[in-house]
């Protein structure tokens, strides 16, 4: 476990006492008895280091004692984006699939730093599968997220919005992108069509001070030609990775991981340059 997400903070006293549906993960599963010490990320971001207190079977609760501060989030937020890629917000707009390839791409997406998660309602989305998974869902999102955040010690508190038709979809984008100069955005869709499409690599290299980047994944069929079409007048750009076919759960990590390569190469490219420069 590389972090406990908390769902509150601690009380006055410094004490943290777990909900009994952690019990079972925290007691049993990683074994954590009276005198272990973890990190813990606070509802506001801030990560601290608690040692288990107590323990009550009976109510199944864990008692967290605070222990000292690791970082903060406000100290992270500090850094410049050029310098810190880690703080550019991705989204990503993935059409909704089967019900557990949604929960595995949201898993994997939340493990690699995603802010927001838009579920969208595709033409190819099977009727089905949209049903069952805007039915009474949440809690097991919010289990979903918590845990992924717990494996992968994930500051960002990442979002899933409700499920959003197309339109709807990018409206919510450009709501989340308005303070935000058009230079320091960079949205693709992954298409299995070549036609008009760029690398990622051109898409990172366009964008050297990228404050908020998205990706946009079809379900099991795709996303279908007017979608991309829509998708386009609303500046995502057409990238299309050679080689296999993606599964839509493999592709929606692929693309993240793609994405976030890049722009880190670029990032990092940038400060190796301005290095040498002022060695020389």
């Amino acid at each position: 476990m590389r972090q406990y997400v908390a769902c509150e903070a601690p009380d006055v006293a410094g004490m943290l006492r777990t909900p009994p549906g952690d019990f079972h993960y925290l007691y049993t599963v990683l074994r954590m008895r009276a005198g272990h010490t973890c990190a813990v990320r606070l509802p506001d971001g801030t990560l601290i280091c608690m040692m288990v207190h107590e323990i009550d079977e009976k109510r199944k609760t864990l008692t967290f004692e605070r222990c000292g501060t690791l970082t903060t989030r406000a100290a992270a937020q500090k850094a410049p984006p050029v310098d810190a890629p880690q703080n550019i917000a991705w989204w990503l707009f993935a059409f909704i699939a089967r019900p557990q390839k949604m929960e595995l791409i949201i898993r994997q997406a939340v493990e690699c730093g995603v802010s927001c998660i838009v579920p969208v309602v595709g033409a190819y989305s099977q009727a089905g599968s949209v049903a069952a998974f805007t039915r009474g869902r949440s809690e097991r999102i919010e289990r979903i997220i918590r845990e992924a955040r717990t494996q992968s010690g994930s500051p960002i508190a990442t979002t899933v919005t409700e499920a959003l038709p197309l339109s709807a979809a990018m409206t919510r984008w450009h709501e989340a992108t308005a303070d935000c100069p058009a230079e320091h955005i960079a949205a693709a869709v992954l298409y299995e069509r070549q036609e008009s499409a760029i690398t990622i690599h051109q898409i990172a290299a366009a964008h050297p001070l990228l404050q908020k980047g998205a990706i946009a994944v079809g379900c099991e069929r795709g996303i279908s030609p007017e979608e991309c079409a829509v998708l386009q007048t609303h500046g995502f750009v057409p990238v299309h990775f050679a080689g296999n076919i993606l599964r839509c759960e493999t592709a929606a990590l692929y693309g993240i991981a793609a994405f976030q390569s890049a722009v880190l190469e670029r990032t990092t490219w940038n400060l190796n340059e301005s290095i040498l420069s002022a060695c020389q």
